[in-house]
């Protein structure tokens, strides 16, 4: 009885920090696109929201987690160990958001709770009651629907081993499943893995991704007789369900990763997604959208794309 008064005063506390949505607009060198949601949904959302906070402030009293903090009317941060770096998480989320919100069109109607941990062993172990089936070796994990929150998704983030890229790549997760819930899986995956490494421009707000270790990976796969035909972009546009993604796993990752990183030094990488997303009921593959964006099919784009791998730019 004790921690369900405890959680409801959290509860109440923090539902007063919670910022509108036009505060979340403000401030920021570019407009924000996403919509505001309207007030059914909002509604909706809200509700997400306090369930989140509920569950979480009750995790917090009766399993000694730390600090709790609410994020952009979305979010729910909540430190899952007492050294958690719930701060910088915190920026983390608000300034993936933030970039995001610039090109996406759709504002979640669920709130996700961002579980985050200091101490890797703390981790294993909450993820593996928390989240059967996810595994824990993956510093990070992205759940649609909660288990122990109806209406409600859930974050899984450990800061030992790692950075804080892996919290853009699973708010990605949310924001994307949204907006394009039609997506196909490479796009799915890849638009959150090239947010692993990146930094919102000054002067535009958007986030622009830096090469990491999957651009040598399609390096050398380019080297590999049995992998160099894979790298190929209308191979990459094929990749649309799990199955098919997963059969080269790491070598999916890189290709979908790195085209969109292609896409966004070319200014080509926003268009292309906002015009796959709504005409995918007639352009399932996205192939149209690339045409018209690029000029060529996938197939015919390949050698430019794989000369810009080889190249300097790229790194």
């Amino acid at each position: 009885m004790r921690s369900c008064i405890v959680a409801h005063l959290a509860i109440s506390s923090l539902a007063l920090a919670v910022p509108t949505l036009a505060a979340a607009q403000e401030g920021g060198p570019a407009a924000v696109v996403a919509k505001p949601l309207s007030d059914r949904l909002a509604t909706k959302l809200a509700v997400s929201l306090r369930s989140s906070l509920f569950y979480s402030a009750r995790y917090v009293v009766e399993f000694g987690g730390g600090r709790m903090e609410p994020v952009d009317d979305t979010f729910v941060l909540v430190a899952g160990d007492k050294n958690a770096p719930l701060d910088d998480a915190k920026a983390t989320v608000h300034a993936a958001a933030q970039s995001l919100w610039h090109d996406l069109s759709h504002r979640p109607t669920h709130a996700a709770t961002v579980w985050v941990f200091a101490s890797r062993r703390n981790y294993e172990k909450f993820v593996t009651w928390h989240a059967p089936g996810a595994r824990p070796s993956d510093l990070s994990v992205y759940v649609p629907d909660s288990l122990f929150v109806p209406g409600t998704s859930e974050i899984f983030f450990c800061a030992e081993g790692q950075g804080l890229g892996g919290v853009d790549h699973e708010i990605a997760h949310h924001l994307v499943r949204y907006d394009f819930p039609r997506a196909p899986t490479w796009l799915g995956e890849g638009l959150p893995a090239m947010l692993e490494s990146a930094q919102p421009n000054p002067d535009d707000g958007e986030l622009h991704a830096q090469a990491h270790f999957r651009l040598q990976t399609l390096r050398t796969a380019l080297t590999k007789p049995e992998y160099a035909p894979l790298v190929r972009l209308d191979a990459l546009f094929g990749l649309r369900d799990e199955a098919a993604f997963r059969k080269h796993e790491a070598l999916s990752y890189a290709l979908a990763r790195e085209f969109l990183r292609w896409a966004d030094s070319r200014h080509q990488l926003w268009p292309f997604y906002r015009l796959f997303r709504d005409g995918v009921l007639t352009d399932e593959t996205g192939e149209k959208a690339f045409a018209t964006v690029f000029g060529k099919t996938p197939a015919d784009a390949t050698a430019e794309f794989i000369d810009w791998l080889r190249s300097k730019e790229a790194e």
